[in-house]
């Protein structure tokens, strides 16, 4: 008995000394993150932009309404006693429509699909309630008042509106009606399966050999092509960017300040982060909890909607109050999705979260090549491994191929410089995106 517990006791020696070693260097390295995640160049939360987006139907038959006009207004309906005038005659009693219904510039029409799409939303941060109001000739209006829209597109607002004849009044909906006709893009429920734990574990031995912050999640795919991201970025076809659910990793439009390095069967693409979601807006699970904006009670990496998803945690909601339907921690636009990835459904990555690691770039890293000071090289040099030197750079913006580029066109290698050069390329063409100036 003696001998055991003189082994135990040396096993806490043992701990206790790695841990006194360990801990100043664990401290210095979360510092160093939050530093490097205060220079991601960031949207104004007051600038957020989100989508409405869904379909018109015929309520009887079902098909679609072309034409049909939707719009959205800021101001409640309200209720009035005086059925004269601009009193409109509803399934809730009578209610004032505001004349905001004639001038306000979110609105939309459907295609022959019956299909419509209003994007560039204003949605500061957290949310911003608007009125929907579905209309066409010959058909009574239909009206969901004061409905929630949110940041981005992963979380676009999912409308179907289904319009009567002749049924003489106007069909309104509260948010809090059970058959309000809405919901958002997240809270669509998808085949998962068991939790998946090999790209959990590349994610651990990532951070243990390199310091880099990683996290092996469900990734689903971005869609919506029109749509704007919460940073105002409207959305192409086979599109590169990622979204994640917290504001403190959104970048503005453009900017690869914010980027994340994610890997999947061998493949792997670093794109910007650009859209906020899925199923939160203060979700940085990559933070330890002294430091996560929210859901402290959470282990580092785990993801809040996946602890909803598989746990019940936070009664299976998310911050808005959805029911979380997938365990989602990362949502991948198209083309980083299908032609980076090689992804052909929803499934498990691993994420490195290169604007929140300390000693990382959020850009690919080449080989270094040692140059001597007065070297020169052109346009026409392929600097593909040239990421560390002192620099005298020259440049113009230019957009190619629908991405905003930065075009060197003559450095020269200075000794009292140093630069670090992006050696990012974009999905089209050689062309970098920049350099990040390190300091004399």
């Amino acid at each position: 008995m003696n001998k055991l517990l003189n082994k135990l006791l040396k096993m806490l020696l043992m701990m206790s000394l790695v841990w006194l070693s360990i801990c100043p260097l664990a401290f210095a390295q979360q510092s160093k993150q939050q530093e490097a995640q205060q220079l991601i160049d960031t949207v104004d939360e007051k600038d957020y932009v989100g989508n409405v987006y869904g379909f018109v139907r015929d309520a009887v038959t079902g098909g679609p309404l072309k034409d049909a006009e939707v719009v959205l207004i800021t101001e409640p309906l309200k209720k009035t006693t005086d059925v004269s005038g601009l009193a409109t005659k509803t399934n809730k009693g009578w209610l004032v429509v505001p004349e905001e219904v004639h001038s306000s510039p979110l609105r939309g029409t459907t295609n022959e699909e019956g299909h419509f799409l209003i994007n560039s939303v204003p949605t500061p941060f957290p949310s911003k309630n608007y009125t929907i109001i579905a209309r066409v000739p010959e058909y009574d209006w239909q009206i969901i008042d004061q409905v929630p829209v949110l940041p981005g597109s992963l979380m676009a607002l999912e409308v179907t509106f289904s319009l009567s004849k002749n049924g003489g009044q106007a069909v309104v909906f509260a948010k809090g009606d059970a058959e309000a006709p809405f919901r958002y893009r997240h809270e669509k429920s998808y085949e998962v399966g068991k939790l998946d734990t090999s790209a959990q574990l590349m994610a651990q031995q990532l951070y243990l050999t390199s310091g880099t912050l990683a996290a092996g999640v469900y990734a689903t795919r971005e869609g919506l092509v029109g749509g704007t991201t919460a940073n105002g970025h409207v959305i192409q076809q086979r599109d590169w960017f990622a979204a994640l659910p917290s504001r403190k990793a959104l970048a503005s439009n453009w900017s690869y300040s914010s980027q994340v390095r994610i890997s999947y069967n061998g493949r792997s693409v670093t794109v910007p982060v650009w859209d906020v979601g899925p199923h939160n807006s203060k979700d940085d699970y990559w933070n330890p909890s002294s430091v996560r904006e929210m859901w402290k009670d959470l282990p580092q990496f785990m993801p809040e909607a996946q602890a909803a998803f598989y746990n019940g945690y936070n009664g299976g909601k998310d911050q808005y109050g959805g029911r979380v339907q997938n365990p989602a921690g990362i949502d991948i636009a198209d083309g980083a999705f299908w032609d980076g990835l090689g992804m052909t459904n929803n499934d498990w990555v691993t994420v490195e979260y290169l604007f929140a690691s300390a000693g990382t770039t959020n850009v690919f890293e080449s080989d270094i090549k040692r140059v001597f000071p007065g070297t020169t090289f052109d346009s026409g040099t392929y600097w593909e491994n040239l990421n560390w030197g002192e620099w005298e750079l020259r440049s113009q913006r230019v957009r190619l191929y629908g991405y905003l580029t930065t075009f060197v066109y003559h450095a020269t290698l200075k000794s009292n410089k140093r630069i670090r050069y992006y050696a990012y390329q974009d999905p089209y063409s050689l062309a970098f995106v920049g350099w990040y100036y390190c300091g004399d």
